[in-house]
């Protein structure tokens, strides 16, 4: 381990590793990547169904809000992956990009140049290894697979009748030409395993001589001098915080930590907004107002039935008593079976009303009973639908607790302040139950569990929501890009007012993209790398 480098990335997650990755491609430049986590061993990880397992606080944050106003008063529960690969070692592994409308809102009405959809899809093509398709949407050449998933549950094809049969299209790529319809999600799996950004990225350039991965170093504060990063100070994992340990960076320090930990981290380098810095006794060296604000999750409401016992149709109970080691050895031997599968095959974009001009909702169906993040297990064959609202109005923010770099941020979502975001969701569970109802269902689908049958009026299913909704673990927006006074970096992903200083990853995203986040927080990722070669070659 070197004392100094030319980089060092903040953040072993989905944009820090495709970072190291494409720096490390030039050996006139080292390069550290600093991870609060550890390394991704754990055969869980590894497996598609074995995200389920990574839940808990072993291999993620296990953030909570602060009790949520418009929510019941809820703490809601966000999971964020702190191991290499960040957050792509324990998702779903569903492929999108997002829609074509969004990046290029960020080109035209946020004027920010080079994030229009035709300079980000040249970048997903980049990074993508496709399995299944060759056209002028997608790579096949990248260091990220992209696959059909191996093996599906009867309920997969179900779905993707009955939601014909609702007046969706099907659509067989929801990263080509349209969002909208319904169909089969494409995963990160590469031969019937996840495939992460650390298996993608991070791996290859850590087998490069010019790159150090440190893992358990918890960033205490990125070193600034005369307005510019010069260094970074870390603890390491267990530490209790006396033991501070540095390293110089003599060309850029990128800060790759996620929506939560990249602004957190920012405020206790002295960046954020100058009166709370002070209130929790950090000296201010940049005034920068919009750092923690602008917070933005993916709200998403479970509708889940009850099944015919025989035959099954979903995977539940198949990880408990003999079906666990039925299922596990299946995998283990013909890489084949439920634990192929990454419990969100199918499902589908659609409008909550002809109001809006494209699909703001996004359909994940789980083949098993899913409340309270799948930590309520039920006997039984059960179906859940996953509905979420694409693009939320309600906007949070992220505090420090302190200035303790142990401390975790205090998160306040504000989650459904802004009464539309509860009738999107009202119109979710709508559509979803309508799904359920369709002859393709017919003979499997024996009772509708929740929202139950007695409470259908939209003010019910409004309550049901405020009580049940919870994220679909896609914040974004904290260090968010732009012109504007609360921008927090530019269109170079530069941190306004400090040099040598970056920030890649879903927090800079001014707007939610309308999909799951992975792919476009590594397509951040490669954009970053790109811009930093431009500037320094």
């Amino acid at each position: 381990m070197r004392k100094g480098y030319d980089y060092i990335v903040l953040g072993a997650g989905s944009a820090g590793c495709a970072i190291a990755y494409r720096l490390s491609q030039n050996p006139n430049v080292t390069v550290c990547v600093l991870e609060a986590g550890g390394p991704d061993r754990h055969p869980f990880i590894h497996m598609p169904a074995g995200y389920t397992k990574c839940v808990g606080p072993r291999f993620n944050w296990s953030y909570r809000t602060v009790p949520q106003k418009h929510m019941h008063n809820r703490e809601m529960y966000i999971p964020q992956g702190r191991l290499y690969g960040g957050s792509s070692s324990i998702n779903g592994q569903v492929y999108i990009r997002g829609a074509r409308e969004d990046y290029d809102t960020w080109r035209d009405e946020l004027q920010l140049e080079g994030w229009g959809y035709d300079n980000v899809l040249r970048l997903f093509k980049k990074s993508e290894n496709n399995h299944r398709i060759a056209d002028d949407y997608h790579g096949d050449a990248g260091p990220l697979h992209v696959s059909d998933i191996t093996f599906t549950s009867p309920a997969t094809k179900l779905l993707v009748e009955a939601g014909q049969q609702y007046g969706m299209p099907y659509n067989r790529d929801f990263n080509g030409a349209r969002q909208a319809g319904i169909g089969i999600y494409q995963s990160t799996h590469f031969k019937a395993r996840r495939w992460s950004a650390a298996s993608a990225f991070l791996h290859p350039a850590m087998k490069q001589p010019n790159v150090d991965v440190l893992p358990h170093a918890l960033v205490k504060r990125v070193i600034i001098e005369n307005n510019r990063a010069v260094g970074v100070e870390f603890i390491r994992d267990g530490g209790d915080g006396r033991e501070v340990k540095r390293l110089s960076a003599d060309v850029e320090v990128i800060v790759s930590s996620g929506t939560f930990n990249s602004p957190k981290i920012l405020m206790m380098s002295g960046i954020g907004p100058a009166a709370h810095l002070k209130e929790v006794g950090i000296a201010p060296k940049a005034d920068l107002s919009g750092v923690g604000q602008n917070l933005q999750d993916h709200l998403d409401i479970n509708v889940v039935v009850k099944c015919v016992d025989d035959p099954p149709i979903s995977f539940n109970g198949m990880d408990r008593g003999l079906k666990k080691f039925q299922v596990g050895l299946q995998y283990i031997m013909f890489k084949n079976g439920p634990v192929a599968s990454s419990g969100v095959e199918s499902g589908g974009f659609i409008k909550s009303s002809e109001d809006v001009d494209r699909p703001d909702l996004q359909m994940h169906l789980l083949p098993s009973y899913v409340r309270a993040h799948g930590l309520e297990p039920m006997p039984g064959q059960w179906l859940t639908m996953h509905c979420c609202n694409l693009r939320p109005k309600s906007r949070g923010e992220l505090r420090l607790r302190s200035n303790d770099p142990r401390d975790i941020a205090v998160l306040d979502p504000r989650t459904c302040s802004d009464p539309y975001d509860v009738k999107v969701m009202v119109a979710a569970v709508r559509h979803s139950l309508e799904l359920f109802r369709q002859r393709a269902f017919k003979n499997y689908v024996v009772e509708e569990r929740w929202p139950t049958p007695q409470k259908r009026s939209d003010e019910e299913i409004a309550e049901f929501v405020r009580g049940e909704a919870e994220t679909c673990y896609h914040p974004v927006g904290t260090c968010k890009m732009g012109k504007d006074a609360m921008a927090v970096v530019d269109e170079r992903l530069r941190v306004r007012g400090i040099d040598a200083l970056r920030v890649a990853d879903a927090s800079i995203m001014p707007l939610a993209p309308s999909g799951n986040t992975n792919a476009p927080s590594i397509m951040v990722g490669e954009h970053c790398a790109e811009m930093i070669q431009r500037d320094h070659n």
